[in-house]
C-alpha cells in the first residue's frame, strides 16, 4: 500500500485517516511517500494499524499517532528523515527499528517485541544515537525483546516492563558512554507469571536510577536477572532495589550479579 504516489516515490500527496475505532491490517508493506501523511488514533478515539512486514516513512512525510492511536509494524523505517509524531498513551510496537537518523522521541509507550511480525525484536541504538520513551518501555511482552545500547548510544525511559506478558525482555547497556536514564521504576519480569526478564551493564555501560525503584523478578511466577559486570559499569541512584519481590513482599526469581568492581547503589 503507497500513501501517495507509487514505488517510484512520485505522485500527489495524500493523508490516510484511521480513528473512530477503525483498523487496517496490511500483510505487506506500507509505504508513506514525501508529502503524504497517515494519522492513527485521535484524542477521543482509538484507532489501529498493523503492518506485517515493513511501515517506511520517507522525508517529508509523517505517521501521527493520536493519544488513542496504536501501531505495529514488523519494521518500522523512518527512511533516514521521516517524522514520527506521538503523544499521551499511544502504543507503538515494532519488531526492528531502522532509519531514524539521530533520535527517536516516542511521547507514549514504546514496545520491542511484537508477536505479529516475522522477526524477533531487537532495536538497538549506538554512537550519537538517542531514545527517549515518556511512557512505559516495553521489552518482550509476549514474544521475545531485546534493547540495545552500545558504544555511546543512549535512552531516558518512563517505566520499564522487562519481560512481561509471559515473555522474554532483555535490556543490554554496554561500553563507556552508554547510558540509560529511569524516570520511572525498571522491572527486570514484570507481574505476569512466565516472564522473564534480563539486564546486562557492562564494559563500562551506565544506568542512572533517578531516585526511581528497580524489581528483579517481581511478581511470583516470573524470573529476574541483572549482571552488572567489569569496571566502570554502574547501576546506582536507586532509592529501592528489590532481587525477588516488591515492596508488598516475596515475588518470582531474581539474581542480581555484581562483579569485577562494577557498582551498584540503592538507598534501600
Amino acid at each position: 500500500l503507497y500513501v501517495g504516489g507509487n514505488e517510484t516515490l512520485v505522485g500527489g500527496a495524500a493523508t490516510l485517516n484511521i480513528g473512530n475505532y477503525g483498523q487496517i491490517e496490511i500483510d505487506q508493506s506500507l509505504t508513506v511517500v514525501p508529502g503524504s501523511y497517515v494519522t492513527v488514533g485521535t484524542s477521543s478515539t482509538d484507532g489501529t494499524l498493523t503492518v506485517r512486514n515493513t511501515l517506511r516513512v520517507h522525508t517529508g512525510a509523517s505517521l501521527t499517532v493520536g493519544s488513542a492511536g496504536n501501531v505495529n509494524a514488523n519494521t518500522l523505517d523512518l527512511a533516514g528523515g521521516g517524522t514520527l509524531l506521538t503523544s499521551g498513551n499511544s502504543t507503538v510496537r515494532t519488531n526492528f527499528l531502522a532509519g531514524f537518523g539521530s533520535s527517536l522521541t516516542i511521547n507514549g509507550n514504546f514496545g520491542v517485541g511484537w508477536p505479529g511480525g516475522a522477526n524477533l525484536g531487537n532495536v538497538a541504538f549506538t554512537s550519537g544515537q538517542n531514545l527517549a520513551v515518556t511512557g512505559v518501555l516495553y521489552l518482550g511482552a509476549g514474544v521475545p525483546g531485546t534493547l540495545t545500547l552500545a558504544n555511546g548510544g543512549t535512552a531516558q525511559i518512563g517505566q520499564a516492563r522487562i519481560g512481561d506478558g509471559g515473555g522474554t525482555g532483555t535490556l543490554i547497556v554496554t561500553r563507556t558512554g552508554s547510558t540509560l536514564t529511569q524516570n520511572g521504576d525498571l522491572y527486570v519480569g514484570y507481574f505476569s507469571a512466565g516472564s522473564v526478564g534480563s539486564v546486562r551493564i557492562d564494559v563500562g555501560g551506565t544506568v542512572l536510577g533517578n531516585n526511581r525503584a528497580a524489581f528483579v523478578g517481581s511478581g511470583i511466577g516470573t524470573a529476574g536477572a541483572a549482571l552488572v559486570n567489569n569496571a566502570g559499569s554502574s547501576w546506582t541512584g536507586l532509592n529501592a532495589l528489590y532481587v525477588g519481590g516488591n515492596s508488598a513482599g516475596a515475588g518470582g526469581t531474581g539474581m542480581l550479579t555484581i562483579a569485577d568492581t562494577a557498582e551498584v547503589g540503592a538507598a534501600s
